[in-house]
Order: structure tokens, then sequence, then C-alpha cells
């Protein structure tokens, strides 16, 4: 009868062979040469079904193969080698374990059937023992190799995942204040001139808002850079929830704002600065050692500060985006020197 040894507990550490030959002389021989040889950890089949069971061939969610190495007889009844070979060979987690024939026959077909199914090798019954040994050590050095290079293209996976990560942080950071998370000055000219370009060519409207903090350097000077810093913050929260996807919000300056609108009259546009500005006037801060947090948290009357906004529209003597730019901040100029806490238009 022929017998399984159990698995090894450790295989990081030890090479399972399995031996597939429905003689229980041919397993037992070769399981001797083996162990004879320092392999100690063997498992046996009597069919390609008992190896299939092994391999958990039909198991889609097994894990690692637990065999480092087969060797297979090519004439057995049931399922022979080569069809036992094409089968392991088709399942991906199986693919690269090393199968040697074991054959009586060596016969050119048969080798070559068996090679094309998928086997690195083959050794011919009766089975010479150094032979066996050589190849065996072969196949096991093969796998190990295969295995160290998996490990380095799981490391490479994992590095480039990390590098492209990585690189997405950087090329936000590259656009984005990081106060606010608006887009920075640099990134909005990009967005500009593109808009611009295509308002030209289309004849679409586009709209600028410029946005100035009234008094920041008073709430600086009174409070602290930090809640200084955190008004900007909600000043730049404030206004996002008053915009839509593809208007371009941006942190241009120090308390300065910049917001261009696609696709919007100079009348839209001003709807929409009127609403920004009242909302920002209605909000207030609640400062609390160094933190600012909405005052209705807290109950308490708490940091109120209000906006001045400019509003330009393109029309058909604008050259440039640079342009609009001066019109908008002329219109800012306009509402700050009007009392501030006001929504300005330049009429161009």
């Amino acid at each position: 009868m022929h017998h399984h040894l159990a698995l090894s507990q450790t295989p990081d550490q030890t090479v399972t062979i399995l031996i597939v030959d429905d003689s229980d002389t041919s397993r037992l021989l070769l399981e001797s040469i083996l162990r004879h040889a320092g392999h100690a950890d063997i498992v046996l089949a009597a069919s390609a079904q008992e190896a299939f069971h092994i391999l958990e061939l039909d198991n889609v969610g097994a894990g690692e193969c637990p065999v480092d190495a087969i060797l297979m007889d090519l004439i057995m009844p049931g399922m022979d080698g080569i069809e036992a070979t094409r089968r392991i060979k088709a399942v991906g987690r199986l693919r690269d374990i090393p199968i040697v024939m074991v054959t009586v026959n060596a016969d050119h077909q048969s080798l070559e059937q068996a090679f094309q199914a998928g086997a690195i090798d083959y050794i011919t019954k009766p089975v010479n023992r150094i032979e066996l040994r050589v190849r065996v050590h072969s196949v096991l050095k093969l796998k190990e190799e295969i295995d160290q290079r998996k490990i380095r293209e799981r490391e490479l996976m994992d590095l480039a995942g990390r590098l492209a990560e990585v690189n997405k942080r950087l090329k936000e950071m590259a656009i984005r204040d990081e106060l606010t998370g608006l887009y920075n000055r640099r990134h909005f000219m990009e967005h500009a001139r593109a808009e611009f370009m295509r308002h030209k060519r289309y004849g679409s409207s586009l709209s600028l808002l410029m946005i100035d903090a009234d008094h920041f350097k008073t709430i600086n000077d009174n409070y602290g850079h930090s809640v200084g810093d955190l008004t900007l913050a909600a000043l730049a929260d404030i206004g996002r929830r008053q915009l839509r996807e593809v208007d371009i919000f941006a942190r241009i300056g120090g308390e300065e704002f910049a917001i261009l609108l696609p696709e919007t009259t100079v009348e839209d546009a001003l709807v929409v600065a009127e609403r920004i500005r009242a909302s920002v006037e209605s909000f207030s801060l609640r400062v609390d050692s160094g933190r600012a947090l909405p005052a209705d948290q807290g109950g308490n009357q708490g940091l109120k500060f209000t906006v001045s906004i400019g509003v330009a529209c393109t029309n058909a003597q604008l050259e440039d985006v640079d342009s609009l730019l001066k019109m908008a901040d002329r219109a800012l100029y306009a509402a700050k020197n009007a009392g501030r806490n006001r929504v300005e238009q330049n009429e161009g």
C-alpha cells in the first residue's frame, strides 16, 4: 500500500518533493534514494487524482503550492503523467513547480509531448541513483531561483507602488497650496490661460473673481498667525461650497484668492460673489487656545471677518488672461476703497 507523509510545517526552511507513481515499488525506491540524499520532506501519490488532491488543484482559494518539485511517472492507469502535467501547469500558482518525468520508455514522441505539457526534465527507469540525485538537485536549484525572482518582483512592485504614491503626492504638493488645499498661483495661471484660449476659440463667457480678506493684518496682529491661517482655511472652505466642479479656485497670494468661472456671464458671477461675501460675513470663529472653531459649536460670539471681491468678465477687447486679471484686480481695489465687505464689478 502507498502512504502519505505529512507536509512540512516550515516550508520556507525545507524542500518538499511530490512523487507520483502508480507502482508501490517505484514510489518506495524513489523515496529511499531521495531520503538518503538528505531530502526528508517527501509526499507520495499513487495517481494523478491523488496528486491533484495534494496540490489542491481545484481549490480556487488555495495559497502557495505545498511542494517544490514533482517526480511524475509518465505511464499510469486512468490519467497519464503527460495529461497530469498539463493540468498542473494550467494553474497559475502551480506553473513554476518543476516537473521531472520518470519513464521506462524514453521514446522521442512521448518526451516531446511531456515537454510541451510543461515538464522540465526526465529520468528513465530503472532509476540510476546518482542521476536522480543530480537531476533533483538541479530542478530544486532552479525552483529556488524562481522563488527568489518572485520575491524580488514583489518587492519591486511594492516599491513601484510606493513611488507612484509619493509621485502623486509630490505632484499635488506642486500644484496645491498647503494651508488651504486650493490650487497655487502657478497652477491657477496654467488653467486660466487654457480657459482663456477656449473662450477666444468658442466665444464662451469666462468670469473671474478676485477675493481679499479684509483687515487680515489686524487678525494676525491681534490673534496670532495660527488663527490667521485658520481664518484663511475657513474662507477657502466657504468658497468651495459655493462652486461647481469646473470652477477653478486658488490662493494666489497671502490673503488673496481667485476663482475662475468658465461658461459664466458677469451677472451669474456677481451672484456667486455675493453668495461668498454673505457666507463669510455670517460666519464666525471661536478662538480657543490658538484654535479656531465655528462659533455655533460653542454658542458664543467668535472672531468675525469679511472679504472684498472684484468681478470681471471677458470681452472682445481682451487679448490675454493677464488683462482679465488686471480688470478683476481693479474691481477688487474699488471694493476696498468703497469700504470693504462688498462686491464690485469692472465694466471693462
